[in-house]
């Protein structure tokens, strides 16, 4: 029963998926970050059934990049998107520590994350319309399986870093995890870059070692700007790591076809 609570806390925190309801308790969120990548795997079945069905009702390639674009937002209702773009504004702000963390809890949005979503939505835009007209499987499996291997990553993240925070979502959602619960969040990770191998073992290798590298220095920028993470930083690392893996899979597309 609170194997099965917990899978529902992740998929209530963390996506529109419809679960039932009920008062949590704090054994149903000791684990809960275990399944965030699986709500990742929900939005990798989701773009390969939308290739499928792009190939089957012969789509235009833009509009196969506009749905494929459009799947993650609408499995997450934007949740780590909304991180992003409060990380955007904090960073570029150039305040104090405390000052940022305060603009974190700003519900208002600034012109700099407006600017930063912009250009966010280009390079997404620009990768998977690469990965799109390149028409080969093994790029078009790995931008699916970096939605699982992502989250999988941000998951060691949030465990892994203290919080900059006293109190907060974050706080909440790690307090009660065990060092089990990063164990199996790298053996998640291992799981779903290793996945691509299948298709393509360069790929598998490049989006692993770049989950990694990124991770380290997301985690070093989080301490050094805001002294530890937050909801929000967690969230901003989800869009991001993707959107770095989704260039990593477009970049090595176009060097295949050189």
């Amino acid at each position: 029963m609170k194997f099965l609570r917990n899978i529902a806390a992740a998929f209530s925190l963390y996506s529109r998926i419809p679960v039932p309801r009920f008062q949590w308790k704090e054994d149903d969120l000791k684990y809960h970050l275990v399944f965030l990548p699986w709500v990742g795997a929900i939005i990798g079945a989701l773009e390969i059934l939308i290739v499928a069905f792009a190939d089957f009702a012969y789509l235009p390639d833009l509009a196969t990049v506009v749905l494929l674009a459009l799947a993650p937002l609408v499995v997450s209702g934007g949740f780590h998107l909304d991180g992003f773009m409060d990380v955007q504004d904090a960073l570029r702000s150039y305040k104090t520590r405390e000052e940022k963390l305060q603009i974190l809890k700003d519900p208002h949005i600034g012109a700099f994350a407006v600017i930063g979503l912009a250009k966010l939505a280009l390079v997404w835009l620009a990768a998977l319309a690469i990965v799109v007209d390149s028409g080969s499987f093994p790029p078009l499996y790995a931008v699916a399986a970096i939605f699982f291997g992502a989250r999988a990553v941000a998951g060691v993240l949030a465990l892994a870093t203290p919080p900059a925070r006293k109190d907060g979502m974050l706080v909440m959602e790690t307090s009660g995890a065990s060092r089990a619960a990063i164990v199996a969040l790298i053996a998640e990770a291992a799981l779903g870059f290793g996945s691509i191998a299948a298709f393509d073992v360069t790929l598998s290798v490049l989006c692993a070692v770049f989950a990694a590298l990124y991770v380290i220095r997301y985690r070093r920028k989080c301490l050094r700007e805001f002294g530890g993470a937050t909801g929000d930083l967690i969230g901003c690392f989800v869009v991001k790591c993707e959107t770095v893996l989704l260039a990593v899979v477009a970049a090595a597309t176009v060097w295949a076809d050189l």
